[in-house]
């Protein structure tokens, strides 16, 4: 039983602690305002084909970009990707990048 409450205590523990700290989650920001063109689990919708949106999941994509070069095609738009510098912080655009970097394949070697 006190394993139980042990297991509780941390997951609430984890979880205040990031609303505390104020992290950004990029999944929700990649859901509310990135899903509808390069769908829910990083593949492009068909909205999102129509426009040469990238699949997320495809290993090759991942090892061609760098980190930089995600947050500055979220930044300032690419290609027919609107900017969204303005609408989202600093902070959710790294949050979103990093969600990016999540939908790749789990292997890069």
């Amino acid at each position: 039983m006190y394993v139980l409450y042990g297991i509780l205590f941390l997951g609430l523990l984890f979880y205040f602690t990031e609303a505390a700290f104020g992290e950004v989650d990029g999944k929700k920001v990649f859901d509310a305002n990135c899903k509808k063109c390069h769908g829910e689990f990083g593949r492009p919708t068909e909205r999102g084909k129509s426009l040469s949106a990238p699949d997320f999941t495809n290993r090759i994509w991942q090892l061609s970009r760098t980190d930089e070069q995600i947050i500055q095609a979220i930044t300032n738009g690419k290609g027919r990707m609107p900017s969204w510098k303005g609408e989202l912080t600093q902070e959710e655009i790294n949050a979103v990048a990093r969600w990016v970097r999540i939908l790749g394949p789990k292997t890069r070697g």
